[in-house]
């Protein structure tokens, strides 16, 4: 009886560690997920997969060469906070939608289409601050920003750790 108990017990841990490890990696991919969270870091404005923006690399940037960087970053911030919440907003309404005991196809479809053209949205105002990014650097500056965007490329749109 003792030994039936006993393996019982265990099953039941290794069932509540296997499903906590598994709820510990997230949902997957997620807007704007990885890149270090949130649109500061978005890898095709120089974020890179840490967060860390355009003083990650060493463009020897002139003063008026950062503030202005600093202040496309922020206008695209400010211009674009609304939209990423919607986006946001409508993520959470799809999860929910996804996590129901019997998903409905239907409404999972009409949040999907709701969101693309927000999403088309958003990438438009990333690719117009991308193209002020890129007019503001010289040749050398944006040589050496191409190339650290065709490193980080692959590392956009994460959200899980560790992968």
């Amino acid at each position: 009886m003792q030994k039936k108990t006993l393996i019982v017990g265990l099953s039941i841990v290794l069932t509540i560690m296997t499903a906590a490890s598994a709820l510990a990696g997230g949902w997957g991919m997620g807007f704007g997920g990885g890149m270090g969270g949130g649109l500061g870091s978005n890898c095709r404005l120089g974020g890179g997969a840490q967060g860390r923006g355009l003083s990650r690399l060493d463009l020897d940037l002139s003063p008026e060469q950062a503030e202005k960087l600093l202040t496309i970053q922020q206008e695209l911030t400010k211009d674009t906070l609304e939209l990423r919440q919607q986006l946001q907003r409508l993520n959470l309404e799809l999860r929910q939608l996804w996590a129901a005991k019997a998903p409905d196809q239907d409404a999972i479809n009409q949040k999907l289409a709701a969101m693309t053209p927000l999403r088309l949205e958003l990438n438009n105002k990333i690719q117009q601050a991308q193209k002020q990014i890129e007019s503001t650097l010289t040749p050398e500056q944006l040589a050496k920003y191409k190339e650290f965007q065709q490193v980080t490329r692959g590392q956009c749109g994460r959200s899980r750790r560790g992968r």
